[in-house]
């Protein structure tokens, strides 16, 4: 069964994984944030890419988010965003 707080996430954030350019910048915005120190490791968000496919990148919100959206305000291309309804994309 899925986490509660995944699921509000899932609902509150949008993800383009084809946008993403694997920068990570949202992974240190989590993590600068949340935990107030410099380990992307420690992050909520996480960037892996699809090797050895050159140019493909997952990105996964992992148990524990906050919902505070600076992924969503960092993200330079628009890989991850805040939803407007429901229906956007997942």
């Amino acid at each position: 069964m899925e986490n509660i707080e995944m699921r509000k996430a899932m609902f509150k954030f949008g993800k383009d994984e084809k946008k993403c350019s694997g920068c990570r910048i949202c992974e240190m915005a989590c993590v600068l944030y949340n935990k107030k120190e410099c380990n992307p490791k420690k992050a909520f968000i996480k960037i892996s890419g699809n090797f050895p496919e050159p140019g493909g990148y997952n990105i996964k919100i992992l148990k524990g988010c906050t919902l505070c959206g600076e992924c969503t305000r960092i993200c330079p291309i628009g890989a991850l965003f805040e939803k407007k309804n429901p229906e956007e994309q997942k």
